[in-house]
Order: C-alpha cells, then structure tokens, then sequence
C-alpha cells in the first residue's frame, strides 16, 4: 500500500495543517494522536490536557532522503503551512478575537482554565446538578433494532428543539446558555472546553484516596450540564445537524464528549462523535471516545460502515481492535500496510508489540519493545505492556533497567509507576508494588493496568476483599478487558473459600467477561 510521492506530500500536508488546527484548539494530544486516553481523562498530570502531538509524529514518520546516504537537492517537499480558514465569516471572527485569543491559549497553556474561559464567557456558567436525562439537538435514529445505527449526517433529520420536554416527560433544567454574540467557532471551542477540564480537575480533586474507607466512584463532573446546554444554543442558532458546512467538527466532538461522560444515552453521544469524525477525522480525540463506547466486534462492525474513507479510519482500526483483544490476520495485515506508509511511527511500532504480547509471542513483542525504547528514547506509552512482558518471561535485570529508565525519565507518569510496581512485585516485595500501583491510579484513575495489577498484588497479601474490590473497579474502568475477570478472579476463586459479600462483585465482573470466554 505504498504512496506515491504526489499521495505522500499531499497526506504529510493534511497532517501538518492538523497539527496546527489542534494546537491552536489545544488538543495536544490529538496533534499527537496519542493513544493514551485524551486528558480529560488524565486531568491531574503535569503535562497540559491535549490531544495534539500524534499527527505531528505520523507526519514525520514518512520515508524521507535521511534514511539513506544519497543527498538529492530536487527532492520534492510540502508546501509550507499557510493555515487559512476557508470560511470567510468565521475568519473575520478570528482576526478581530485575535489579541483575546491569544491571551486565552495562554491561560490554557498555564492550566488557568476558569480564567482562560472568562476571556470569551465572562459570565460564570453556574454549576448545576444535570436532570435525569439531558436533551440532545436531535435523537439517533435505531430503526426496527436498537444495534442499527444512522449516519449522523443525515439531512432528513428534524431540527432542534429545545424548547421541548426531555425523554422522561420533564422539562429540561432551565440554564444559563447565553453566548456572545459574533463568537468564533474556535474561541467557543476553547473557552468550552476549559470550562471542561476545570470541571474534571474540580472532580478529580474531590475524589477520595484510593481504596479508602470513602473511595467510591469518580465525581462528577458539575460544568456539564451548563456546557451541553451552551452547545444546544449555539447548534440551534446554526440550523442543527442539517447545515454540516457551518461546523469544524471541534464543537460537535466536544459535544459528543459532554454527552458521553453525562447521564445522557451512549447512543447518541456516539452519533455526535460519528459527525465529529466525519466532518474533521484528524481530530484523534474524538476516535479515541468513540472507541470507548464500543463494547464488542459486532458494535464494531455495525459502526464501520458510517467512518469516514480516510487513512485515519486504519488507525482507528487498528486501536479498536487492541482494545477489543482482536488479534486476527486483518489487523495484522492492516498493521502492515500502515507501516509501509509510516515506516518510522514509534505508535505503529507499540501496536505490533501489543499485538505479539497479546497472542503470546513474548520473544518477537520483546525484540519490537527493545527497538521502540532504543528508537524513542524518552516515550513512555505502552511501556507498561513491556513490563508485564518482562514480568511474565522473567527478566529481573531487564525490568530493572526499565524502571531506571521510566523513572530517570518522569516519575509522575502512571506509566512508570506501573513499572516500578512490577518490578517490586518481582522481588516479592508485595507492599512497595501496592504502593507504586497507588500512585499510578493517583495520577490517573482510569488507568486499567494498575488496578489489576494492584488487585494480583493483593492477592499475594491474601487480602480477598481488596483485591475483589481492586478487579471490580478495573472492569468498571474499561469492561472489554478481560484480564480482571480472567486472571484476578480465576485466582480468587482458586485461593479463597470465603471471601463473604464481596462475591457479587466477582460475578459482576463474571457476567462482563463471558463474551471473553475464548482466552
């Protein structure tokens, strides 16, 4: 599936000017095209909430003249980056912003995310608790069966209608959804999501210690029901689904977003994300929450149909299937063809070591982890997978050297401390690996990993209960992950007789994982 040079400029600028549409809206990550989880989700980290940096690493992971010793002067290169808005109106709006513009990304680079809001919302959005259900600015369409989804961009859809009662019968929570009159797309997008992640980083903060006597479930986040009301207000005055041409896709994915992390129905937060990746497929954040409400192949297949036909689409494939534990001959062989158009990704290079642990071809997915830590030295992601790996095999001194490595390189990374936790449980020294497996989930309380390892750990103390409660709050973390219900509660069934109320949690898990039943 190689490109030819005209294909390969023409991508590499598409990647560029993606770079820079989702920096200015400080999707960092999404520039990136990470495959960790987009910061919202990692509120707390040292690093700025993003989804940025993955379309900059996928445009320089082309074939170029220095991987070979000739020096060509002809060779063809990509135009500059003149990035211009196509839409006259919206970069009126942007030119005459731009002073405030520039002072709100400057708050946001700070993490002052109330202040970086103000600048365009300066009045407070009051935070308030959601109804039972939240109306959206149209209802997916299911058809004669609830699996049967409808293209977002349906032109036959009705308008929106807020003015109407919520599914429940009851009025909707009347909010403060007044917005400036002339406002960008942009300078909304950016002041929305500020507002956003200073909701998640409030909730995170309200958050208990990790299985603590208060520790439950994450808090919510109370900005958004002010946020999705904000955003029916602005599709409403924009003529709803119908008039796709008005939209950027940032909006639409930050709504699909809202909807997903509320009490609202998945199905229609995955429709916004749908039309998200539609109108703008170089935004990675948006794949990566769309992949979060597939819970199965079959989901999967049903979705395929409705992405858009765009090099992006692979990746996403390839993601989704990591996630769903597929390790077929298709994903390899689309691995393989995406590799041949980026021969230099070091995320392409973490899949396929993904993929060899996954089936259990521990020496090929060691030699593909020696080579992507000796290549990108200083890159974090997947590493912990590495360890595992290390774990299993067992290398002491190569997990030492690992955890020297993560450590030298950033200590407040879920990553490392997932390694560092590892390596501990190695050596036997159960409660510094408990402790290190803490402070991953400190850092990042989605992060799967940690809280099956922490609950295996704990099974070594013979403390049942914590451990339970460790592989419960795993699945309740990402439930297409079998491993908690594999490993954790095959182990606590075979080294507990009594392990009292805490059985209902394993059966949960049971239930959850039956679709599993092939591993």
């Amino acid at each position: 599936m190689a490109l030819s040079t005209s294909q390969q400029l023409e991508l590499q600028t598409q990647l560029q000017q993606a770079v820079v549409s989702c920096s200015e809206r400080c999707l960092y990550f999404a520039a990136k095209w990470s495959p960790i989880p987009p910061l919202p989700h990692r509120i707390n980290l040292h690093t700025p909430t993003n989804t940025q940096h993955r379309a900059a690493e996928l445009a320089t992971s082309f074939p170029s003249s220095e991987d070979t010793d000739e020096e060509d002067e002809d060779t063809d290169l990509p135009p500059p980056i003149q990035h211009t808005n196509p839409d006259h109106t919206e970069a009126r709006l942007e030119a005459r912003e731009l002073p405030r513009y520039l002072l709100a990304k400057s708050l946001f680079d700070t993490r002052e995310f109330d202040r970086c809001a103000s600048v365009f919302l300066p009045v407070q959005i009051p935070h308030s608790t959601p109804g039972p259900q939240i109306p959206g600015p149209t209802r997916i369409s299911l058809g004669s069966s609830q699996n049967q989804y409808k293209l977002p961009l349906d032109a036959t859809r009705p308008k929106l209608n807020l003015k109407g009662n919520t599914p429940l019968g009851k009025q909707a929570p009347r909010l403060d959804a007044t917005l400036p009159k002339s406002l960008s797309q942009k300078s909304l997008f950016l002041s929305l999501y500020a507002r956003y992640l200073s909701g998640s980083k409030r909730a995170n903060e309200d958050s208990e210690t990790i299985l603590g006597p208060s520790d439950g479930p994450m808090s919510p986040n109370k900005a958004l029901p002010s946020i999705l009301a904000t955003l029916e207000t602005y599709f409403t005055s924009r003529g709803g689904l119908q008039e796709l041409t008005n939209s950027q896709g940032y909006l639409d994915y930050l709504y699909g977003l809202c909807l997903s992390k509320s009490s609202a129905d998945a199905a229609l937060a995955k429709q916004w994300l749908l039309r998200a990746v539609n109108i703008q497929p170089y935004n990675w954040s948006a794949w990566l929450d769309l992949a979060s409400l597939v819970g199965s192949v079959e989901e999967l297949g049903q979705l395929s149909p409705h992405l858009p036909k765009n090099i992006v689409t692979l990746l996403f494939h390839v993601h989704i299937n990591q996630e769903l534990f597929q390790q077929t001959p298709e994903v390899f062989g689309t691995l393989e063809q995406l590799e041949s158009i980026f021969p230099r990704s070091a995320w392409l290079m973490q899949q396929k070591a993904t993929l060899h642990y996954h089936t259990r071809d521990h020496e090929t997915a060691q030699q593909c982890f020696e080579t992507l830590s000796r290549d990108h030295p200083g890159r974090l992601e997947g590493l912990e997978v590495y360890s595992n790996l290390l774990y299993i095999l067992p290398d002491r001194p190569g997990l030492a050297a690992l955890a020297s490595l993560a450590s030298d390189t950033d200590k407040f990374r879920p990553e490392t401390n997932c390694i560092l936790g590892n390596y501990y449980a190695l050596l036997a020294q159960h409660e510094k690996a408990i402790l290190h497996f803490r402070r991953a989930l400190t850092l990042d309380r989605s992060f799967q990993t940690a809280w099956t390892l922490m609950g295996h750990e704990y099974i070594e103390l013979k403390n049942t209960q914590a451990a339970i409660e460790s592989y419960r709050r795993a699945v309740d973390t990402n439930r297409k992950d079998y491993r908690a219900w594999y490993e954790g509660c095959g182990t606590v069934s075979g080294g507990s007789e009594d392990v009292g109320g805490g059985w209902g949690g394993v059966w949960e898990v049971w239930e959850v994982g039956e679709c599993y039943s092939g591993f």
